[in-house]
């Protein structure tokens, strides 16, 4: 699959050290009432620190793992929602408890397997394969809550109620960065990708389409606009993991002449989205 060439800022950032991430303030009360009833998720808000970034969230995640998968998982979320958390202990106490409505409930002995299981997956099989763990429901069960969601102990199905992409592909790559710090991984860390990085990447794809002399252009399954062959490898859908496989083989070639990984690309990436870089910050 022959992909285009990264935009000139990607490869401004490829070709050095990237300054790690700006750190901010976790609002840790606005996360605690929402875990009345939830100890491990509690306990882990209150131990983190003050300040966060993703430096400090993988060493959070490594102070739970692997025997709290469910700590590790909170710490990953506070990073993952960031400073204005809002609702973000409200949306996770549904994941935890697989209840639309959480207050009361304990946390799910399916939720934590299947957390646990997603990064066995991701680290033995490789990023896509955890993806699709997490992604792609394999039985007949209509619902992930409350008992149904019991049930599914031991079933070869890793779907979390609550707990879509762009927040699970956060999940796996702070716990495969984590885990390949610990022993030399058998498969890179997974890149996250959300709809910041689909909509990047579709503006990309737009340029693409806009300055490439075509010959024959075919009609856009998105919004019925001309678009080229080279532009749609570029064009992904949320919830694929298909799409999820073409994202990392894109980062991969991409960062392949400048000896980074895929994970790397994605961190560039987020770095253009976001521009939240540490001020007169280099990376070693």
């Amino acid at each position: 699959m022959a992909f285009p060439a990264p935009p000139e800022a990607l490869k401004e950032l490829m070709a050095g050290p990237l300054a790690p991430q700006r750190s901010f303030t976790v609002p840790k009360e606005s996360w605690i009432r929402k875990f009345s009833e939830l100890q491990h998720a509690s306990e882990a808000i209150a131990g983190l620190p003050t300040q966060m970034n993703r430096d400090k969230a993988i060493a959070s995640f490594s102070s739970h793992w692997p025997e709290d998968a469910v700590g590790a998982f909170t710490a990953t979320m506070a990073w993952a929602y960031g400073e204005r958390a809002g609702y973000a202990g409200y949306r996770v106490a549904r994941i935890l408890t697989a209840s639309s409505r959480p207050e009361g409930r304990e946390e799910s002995l399916r939720v934590r397997t299947a957390l646990r299981t997603s990064l066995e997956v991701a680290v033995r099989d490789g990023a896509i394969e955890g993806f699709s763990y997490l992604n792609d429901c394999t039985h007949k069960v209509k619902s992930h809550q409350g008992t149904d969601a019991d049930h599914l102990v031991g079933v070869d199905c890793g779907r979390i109620y609550g707990l879509g992409p762009s927040f699970f592909t956060k999940w796996l790559h702070i716990g495969t960065l984590a885990l390949s710090q610990e022993a030399a991984p058998t498969n890179p860390p997974a890149p996250m990708l959300d709809n910041q990085a689909i909509s990047w990447l579709k503006t990309q794809a737009r340029l693409i389409d806009d300055v490439r002399d075509a010959g024959v252009h075919h009609t856009d399954h998105l919004g019925g606009t001309p678009t080229t062959p080279e532009g749609d490898l570029l064009r992904l859908r949320s919830g694929r993991t298909d799409d999820y496989g073409r994202y990392v083989a894109l980062l991969s070639a991409w960062g392949e002449p400048y000896g980074l990984r895929a994970v790397d690309v994605c961190d560039r990436i987020y770095r253009l989205i976001r521009d939240d870089g540490e001020e007169d910050s280099h990376a070693a």
